[in-house]
């Protein structure tokens, strides 16, 4: 099976840093896709809905599937938990 070919784009926008958090992914990635290679619909939209959820284990399958090194990946979810630590206060 072909590679989707988001994710080639996503991994050249995360890689110049243009992609800062996991929302900023998910406006160049349809979260199917994501649900379809990484986990299941339910787990992710948890995830989004509270990232101090993830576990690495996540983000390397993630990462993975982007061909990204595993560390951008975290650090879009470290962005995502902080930005919405800041909007709850």
């Amino acid at each position: 099976m072909a590679k989707d070919k988001r994710y080639t784009v996503a991994k050249n926008l995360i890689e110049t840093g243009a992609i800062k958090t996991v929302r900023d992914l998910l406006e160049v990635m349809d979260k199917k896709a994501i649900y379809k290679d990484v986990m299941s619909p339910v787990r992710f939209d948890t995830l989004i809905a509270d990232p101090a959820q993830f576990r690495f284990s996540d983000a390397y399958r993630i990462a993975e599937i982007i061909g990204v090194e595993e560390r951008l990946v975290i650090d879009l979810i470290h962005a995502e938990y902080l930005s919405r630590k800041r909007k709850r206060k």
